[in-house]
């Protein structure tokens, strides 16, 4: 039985030319995820048509490398309790997570990427290895999302946690994998209506300095 919601999703703008309804929707769900904020959650899977819930379910899970497992695990059991039967591994075999990983990161960090790997084995040899092998190579590099999409998300869950200096490595991933200015604004201002008007301030201020 399908959820879908025919009635307008109160922060969506299906309008919008700076970014389309379904990344506004994952955005949205990403924040969701994070916040602990399920009924918001729960109203936009419903928005999410059912071709999109693969999506939609890539971007909840991604969440746990943000936000932790717990917020993953709830937002998962409430798009479970809507129906949605998807649960297929798509995992790459353990061989390909280090290249999938090195690829993926070094495209979002572009010129600053061999500076970040050592700056992470400096905190902790083990941290730059789960960086590399888990977190962009067994997570973020799943198909499914766009690199851009995922970095959306990414965005949407670290603009409430008051990290400014991962929000500008990742502000600028976004635009290194196709993200133009005006889309992270609207990601942005997505983000005020979700975790206040301080966190879309705050990230306007990061943006404007890579303009």
């Amino acid at each position: 039985m399908s959820n879908f919601m025919s009635e307008p999703h109160p922060l969506i703008d299906p309008t919008c030319s700076r970014l389309s309804a379904v990344d506004q929707l994952l955005v949205c769900l990403a924040a969701h995820t994070a916040s602990g904020d399920l009924e918001s959650l729960k109203e936009d899977w419903q928005h999410l048509s059912e071709e999109s819930h693969a999506l939609g379910l890539e971007v909840i899970l991604q969440t746990h490398l943000f936000a932790g497992y717990p917020r993953t695990i709830n937002a998962l059991a409430v798009v479970r309790k809507l129906g949605c039967t998807l649960n297929t591994s798509v995992d790459a075999p353990y061989e390909q997570w280090r290249i999938d990983g090195e690829s993926l990161c070094s495209q979002i960090y572009a010129g600053a990427y061999p500076k970040l790997r050592d700056a992470i084995a400096g905190l902790h040899v083990d941290l730059e290895s789960w960086m590399l092998e888990m977190g962009y190579g067994r997570v973020l590099s799943r198909p499914g999302p766009s690199a851009m999409q995922r970095e959306f998300g990414v965005l949407a869950v670290l603009s409430g946690q008051n990290v400014k200096p991962q929000l500008m490595s990742h502000l600028r991933g976004a635009l290194h994998v196709g993200a133009s200015i005006d889309a992270l604004e609207r990601v942005l201002e997505l983000v005020g209506k979700i975790w206040g008007p301080q966190a879309e301030e705050d990230g306007l201020k990061v943006l404007a300095k890579l303009r």
